[in-house]
């Protein structure tokens, strides 16, 4: 895209007033036209209907005439050129060198940016004319060299392969029916229950346990001070029972 320079007085200017308004606007898209397809300025009559699209065609060829009188076109050969076109608008050739420039860059910058990912080539061009590198995708397996030298120098082991026959018995699973499942559900419950252990053996009940605790107290006491004294013994042992005495004194 491309931009027209106007001058921000040109609404004042003695040529845009005496060519008035319906002119002053034919020449403003005139300057669009030659801005848009590089003309240096030039404008073919066949190009006249174009520039106002809703305006009648003898319309636009008197308009056309004013503004070579006033001295904003001027005659040409096939057409019409605006007068002193590049006083302000940059000519075809600059504007094909700085858009080249500015593809350049563009491109530079691309490539910079693709080697900083660690981007190749592949071959294949893409819209500025660089080649990119189609991703790998992650989804597909990469091969890779076999890992048991690489275990063995960093002393880890690998992990254990599973049993020989797990992986059919697996498979044989996929296509159980749901009976045949809960017969093996069933079966791998019984065959944990035995191989579970029992339950631990009961504690065997010593004499400690059958005594009173007035005697558990006691029999304490007589470990700690070494044998226990006379009324410990009293309430270890229970106290004989008094004879009865008669009147005449004889048990």
């Amino acid at each position: 895209m491309t931009w027209v320079l106007v001058d921000d007085k040109v609404r004042n200017h003695p040529k845009v007033l005496a060519a008035g308004p319906l002119a002053a606007w034919q020449w403003v898209a005139g300057l669009g036209y030659a801005s848009e397809f590089l003309t240096d300025g030039f404008i073919p009559k066949a190009a006249l209907r174009a520039l106002v699209p809703n305006q009648p065609h003898k319309t636009t060829l008197r308009l056309a005439e004013v503004l070579v009188d006033v001295g904003l076109w001027e005659r040409a050969d096939g057409g019409y050129r605006i007068h002193d076109y590049h006083d302000y608008q940059p000519t075809a050739a600059r504007v094909r060198e700085k858009r080249d420039a500015a593809k350049a860059r563009k491109d530079a910058w691309k490539e910079r940016t693709q080697n900083a990912n660690g981007t190749r080539s592949s071959g294949v061009p893409n819209a500025s004319g660089t080649r990119l590198e189609q991703a790998p995708i992650p989804s597909h397996p990469i091969p890779t060299e076999d890992l048991t030298a690489s275990y063995k120098a960093s002393g880890v082991e690998p992990a254990p392969d599973r049993p020989p026959g797990q992986a059919e018995d697996e498979a044989q699973g996929e296509h159980l029916t749901p009976q045949e499942a809960a017969a093996r559900v069933k079966a791998l419950v019984a065959q944990a229950a035995r191989a579970a252990p029992g339950p631990p053996p009961r504690a065997e009940r010593t004499e400690t346990s059958e005594l009173t605790l007035g005697e558990a107290i006691a029999r304490g006491r007589r470990m700690a001070g070494g044998g226990g004294s006379k009324a410990d013994e009293s309430e270890d042992d229970p106290a004989p029972t008094p004879a009865v005495m008669g009147p005449s004194g004889a048990a």
